[in-house]
């Protein structure tokens, strides 16, 4: 029963589909006969001509062992897969004379019974290059039939020959002069009378064309059409006959018609997905392979008849595909041109394949369908996705060293420079070059800045840990962590006038972290400290809890009255080691570091003016991180 939505063309069961697929397929394919213990080319495609080194016109019917005879390893092929009656496939590598170049190949070799060898020819060079791309388009091809010899004779009403062309003559050894008054069956059929169903004499007796098949005594048939001639007065005084001889036509007819089941088998058997829509997107035919690339899993007969909108609603993640095919469907049919695009599809078992789709006009009998030829590619698709990957890995890491190396640069060379200067000054003091009352402080700069050297080759080497994978969290109560620090750095920061404030309606808040919690508080901290001119060092902690994109965070904000950040570095602060000691706003490799530790917690770090609007009256450094109950 014919489906809704299906066109009236039936495929089923029609030799002129299997063999005009078989023409217009994409890859080469040649068909062996085993005769002789030899094989004979029985047929071939159009796509086989374009990939010979030569045009194979008169090829038919010529043994492998003749064809092959410097390529031993493809006679040996052939010959294994008839012994063995096994399909199995190789690559292999072919010089073209033509184009001076080897390719890279895949054959297939198929065996069916009981005397065929289907091979399949594919060009992989390209995917050994880029492992496995595999992408091949060939244009749809028509096909050129071979022509056919005509015989011309013209006879009066009693069948003598009046006229013959030099054809009709040729085809029993006579020139046309040797015709003329001559009965057509006595010269063609040993005869002494008409042949009974002559359709000259049909015709002549008709007044009307008249065709039909006779056999000759050599056993050759013809194919014979008679069309009366008529005098000035409209009476029938003879007829031409056109002669073809068929039989090689119905030999091939006869080959054709116990060969349909080859055809088919040939359609199902095929590695890669056929399939066949009408120009509203109906399907008419697909072959076994189509299952594996359809989203919901079905036999061809739940499909034949559907419209390929209904094939990509199975699946929600392939609904995008129904707009992609309708400009698809348009561009083919109105540009007349083969088209070739990748696209992936989602399987209900869960998986994703990436898929390579040949799509062209083809003619089935009067009617002009879409054929689509689709290639499973996702081993090629996760290969470029892991060199994509690399890519991006090799990058980071070029990045990160010179992060580094600009750091060491600037920041090391700072330390050096200020250690040097502080020592000159100590050494020139102590040798009477000058007076100064003040070698405690030089020493202190000393310390401070060996201290500071050691710090910055630990936060590099936490970078870099962090960096490098994720590291360990725990369970971790933040509100001790904050006394113990405000209680230390009141101490190291004896010379200076602070008070530290927490504001906490909470006795204990606990986070997922690790033991570099303290590094990012006493980062924060310190610069509070370190970056404030006011005689009295106000700092303010205050600890809340927030809900955002239904996550639990403590806010925690660290406030202080320092020299504040201008509005354009509020976010160069984060990034590579912002340590321009312009004005006194340096704030070195810390802040990067701690927004690497933040991060790494699943968190977020930024900073604000603490009076709106005014940079100068100081900064508000807040940090959302999601909380442990």
């Amino acid at each position: 029963m014919k489906k809704k939505g299906a066109s009236n063309t039936k495929l089923n069961g029609t030799p002129e589909i299997y063999k005009a697929l078989f023409k217009s397929f994409p890859t080469p394919i040649y068909i062996w006969k085993y005769n002789n213990k030899d094989f004979e080319l029985l047929d071939y495609n159009q796509a086989a001509n374009l990939f010979a080194d030569e045009k194979m016109d008169g090829f038919i019917g010529q043994k492998l062992t003749d064809l092959y005879k410097k390529r031993q390893d493809i006679i040996d092929d052939v010959f294994n897969c008839f012994k063995n009656k096994l399909d199995f496939s190789k690559e292999m590598r072919y010089f073209y004379k033509t184009t001076g170049i080897f390719r890279n190949l895949c054959v297939i070799y198929k065996y069916i019974p009981p005397d065929i060898i289907l091979v399949f020819t594919e060009d992989i060079t390209k995917q050994k290059e880029v492992k496995d791309n595999l992408r091949k388009a060939e244009k749809e091809k028509s096909i050129v039939l071979e022509s056919i010899s005509e015989h011309i004779v013209f006879q009066d009403k009693e069948h003598n020959i009046c006229w013959a062309n030099k054809a009709a003559a040729d085809s029993i050894n006579l020139t046309p002069e040797h015709l003329i008054g001559k009965k057509c069956y006595a010269i063609w059929h040993n005869s002494n009378m008409p042949c009974k169903e002559c359709p000259v004499r049909a015709s002549i007796e008709l007044g009307s064309q008249v065709s039909g098949e006779t056999k000759s005594p050599d056993g050759r048939v013809w194919l014979k059409k008679s069309f009366p001639v008529r005098n000035d007065e409209g009476n029938v005084i003879g007829a031409v006959e056109i002669s073809n001889e068929i039989t090689r036509i119905k030999q091939t007819t006869k080959l054709l018609k116990e060969s349909e089941e080859r055809y088919r088998y040939l359609f199902e058997s095929s590695p890669y997905s056929i399939g066949i829509f009408d120009l509203d997107g109906n399907m008419l035919d697909c072959n076994k392979a189509t299952n594996m690339f359809l989203s919901k899993h079905t036999l061809e007969d739940d499909i034949i008849g559907k419209n390929y909108r209904e094939f990509w609603s199975y699946h929600e993640k392939d609904k995008p595909l129904i707009p992609i095919f309708e400009k698809m469907f348009e561009k083919i049919i109105k540009d007349e041109k083969t088209l070739t695009f990748e696209f992936p599809i989602h399987r209900s078992i869960g998986d994703k394949l990436w898929v390579s789709t040949i799509a062209s006009l083809s003619k089935i009998g009067k009617e002009t369908v879409i054929q689509f030829i689709i290639q499973d590619i996702t081993k090629r698709k996760n290969t470029e996705l892991k060199l994509k990957q690399s890519e991006i890995k090799f990058r980071e890491a070029y990045n990160h060293l010179n992060f580094y190396k600009d750091i060491f640069t600037h920041d090391i060379n700072n330390i050096f420079q200020n250690i040097q200067s502080s020592v000159e000054l100590f050494t020139l003091n102590v040798q009477g070059d000058i007076n100064l009352d003040k070698d405690d402080e030089l020493l202190e700069i000393i310390r401070d800045q060996v201290k500071r050297g050691t710090d910055l080759v630990s936060n590099i080497r936490r970078l870099s840990e962090i960096e490098d994978s994720k590291l360990v969290l725990n369970k971790f109560e933040i509100i001790e962590v904050i006394q113990e620090l405000k209680n230390n750095l009141i101490k190291i920061y004896k010379k200076r006038k602070i008070t530290i404030q927490i504001q906490c309606e909470y006795r204990k808040l606990f986070i997922k972290t690790n033991e570099l919690l303290r590094v990012v508080f006493e980062n924060l901290l310190i610069n509070a400290i370190i970056h404030n001119q006011n005689p009295i060092i106000e700092i303010t902690i205050k600890i809340s809890k927030v809900f955002e994109d239904e996550i639990y965070y403590l806010k925690m904000e660290f406030i202080d009255n320092g020299i504040g950040i201008l509005p354009e570095m509020k976010e160069k602060v984060f990034q590579r080691g912002y340590s321009e000691k312009k004005d006194k706003m340096g704030l070195g490799l810390g802040l990067t570091l701690v927004k690497k530790i933040i991060e790494n917690y699943n968190g977020q770090i930024w900073v604000e003016d603490r009076v709106e609007g005014d940079y100068t009256k100081g900064s508000n450094f807040i940090l959302l991180i999601p909380e442990v109950n």
